[in-house]
């Protein structure tokens, strides 16, 4: 399991940094105006992304390893959840928003 919690977090690592771009492309050719959030991803996900799901390789590894006590695994158990789960959904959620928005947009000019 350890090697495919590792599988894993490399895997959106490079994934996440391979789609990022493309999208930064899409809104930079389209001149639509981003929320804050998305701007931010854009900006800084070639070093904070692999950062975070290295993080949580290295967590998955040393949960295996390493005694924790009963509130420490609970926290180490908690950031893989966020850095497994949560975040790529915000990934996408941050990437996605402004196409949503646009939608809206033109759903009302219909």
């Amino acid at each position: 399991m350890v090697v495919v919690g590792c599988l894993y977090f490399i895997s959106l690592a490079l994934g996440a940094t391979r789609a990022i771009p493309h999208f930064a492309k899409l809104y930079g050719e389209a001149r639509v105006g981003l929320p804050l959030l998305t701007r931010i991803l854009l900006s800084s996900h070639f070093w904070v992304l692999p950062m975070a799901f290295t993080v949580g390789a290295i967590l998955t590894v040393v949960k295996k390893l390493a005694e924790f006590s009963r509130r420490q695994l609970r926290v180490v158990n908690i950031v893989l959840i966020c850095l497994g789960a949560v975040l790529p959904a915000l990934l996408l959620w941050f990437l996605c928003s402004p196409l949503f928005s646009l939608i809206g947009k033109l759903d009302e000019a219909h």
